[in-house]
Order: structure tokens, then sequence, then C-alpha cells
């Protein structure tokens, strides 16, 4: 494992903790799962670095409208699949919305983060 992707690994664990990155709802997914970070990077059709990439990416509102296109932005950044992304970010979000995770009242406050950032521009 490279200094990289070893420093790579060690962000991602601490983003696992915040529940506005991807990396949150990767750890998530994975005991939901019960499946290996490996079997995910295989679905995503990514390399390691690019999976911890992936887990330091903010989590994308699902109910924006730009939802896709940031979707995708993510997908090309990590160089992963957008069709299997969008199969787990809302796979996660719907199993912790059930279990009463305060996972979507975060994303709404980052979507009006966001937004009130754009006003300003």
């Amino acid at each position: 494992m490279s200094e990289k992707i070893k420093i790579l690994a060690l962000a991602s664990q601490k983003a696992a903790n915040d529940s506005g990155f991807i990396a949150y709802l990767m750890k998530k997914y994975l005991e939901i799962e019960n499946i290996s970070e490996q079997e995910v990077r295989s679905t995503l059709r990514c390399s390691e670095e690019n999976y911890y990439k992936l887990n330091l990416c903010r989590i994308p509102d699902i109910h924006a409208k730009d939802f896709v296109l940031r979707l995708n932005k993510i997908s090309q950044y990590t160089n992963s699949s957008a069709i299997e992304l969008n199969k787990i970010i809302k796979r996660a979000n719907s199993i912790l919305r059930l279990s009463g995770s305060d996972i979507e009242q975060h994303n709404y406050l980052i979507a009006a983060r966001d937004k009130q950032n754009k006003d300003k521009r």
C-alpha cells in the first residue's frame, strides 16, 4: 500500500464518523449488506485509491434537483460506476431513514447551506 493510499484510508476512516461524507454511508452500507470493501470496489469498478477518494466526497442530497449532476461529477472524479453509486447511496439512505438516523436532517442542512452559498455568488 502506497503512502498516498494510507493517508486517504486514514482520512476516509475519520470521515466515516461524519454523516456528511460518503464514507459514513459506505460504512453503514457495508454493515447493512455484510460485505467487504473489496466487494464494493468491485461493484463500483474503481481502484482502492479512487474508493477512498469517493469516501471523502460529500453526500449529494438525493432530493436535490441537481442530484444526478452531482452524482455524475463524483463518479467521474473517482472513476466509479454512477449507476452502482446511485444504488448504494439510495439504499443506505433508505435504511438509515427507516432506522431513525439523522442523515436526512443533515442532508437538508447541507442543501440549505449550498443554496445559501450559491445565492451569495
